[in-house]
């Protein structure tokens, strides 16, 4: 048996050139139609990168709070020197434990005068005399 060669008609011949008009206007559909579901899929992916949990506003939140305690922490670091150096100061500078002493204890010297002021009293007092 011989092989049979079965051409198919031309649609273009019988249609007038109309395959080539609908095949591009079923183009122009599909491209909108994956225009608009590409952007309905980048919509929600775009709120949740900004908006969500580990988001855009959530990192920039983070940031600032990275910079507070950044901030913190060296002005504990600055206060734990100065700490440091008046426990030093007050372990081994007399003039320093000479200060406390007369500070915080009223130590005063043999031949220091001391005047003490009476405090004012309330006008309760004043008037129950």
């Amino acid at each position: 048996m011989a092989a049979r060669n079965i051409d198919k008609p031309e649609l273009g011949g019988l249609l007038g050139g109309g395959v080539r008009a609908i095949s591009a206007v079923a183009i122009r559909i599909r491209r909108k139609a994956a225009a608009a579901l590409l952007v309905a899929l980048t919509f929600p992916v775009a709120y949740k990168a900004i908006y969500g949990t580990h988001g855009y506003l959530a990192y920039r939140d983070e940031v600032a709070e990275s910079h507070r305690l950044e901030a913190e922490i060296n002005d504990l670091n600055q206060r734990n020197a100065k700490v440091e150096q008046s426990i030093k100061e007050l372990k081994t500078d007399p003039a320093t434990i000479e200060r406390e002493a007369r500070q915080q204890l009223k130590y005063v010297r043999p031949n220091d005068i001391v005047i003490t002021i009476p405090q004012a009293q309330n006008n309760t007092e004043r008037a129950k005399k």
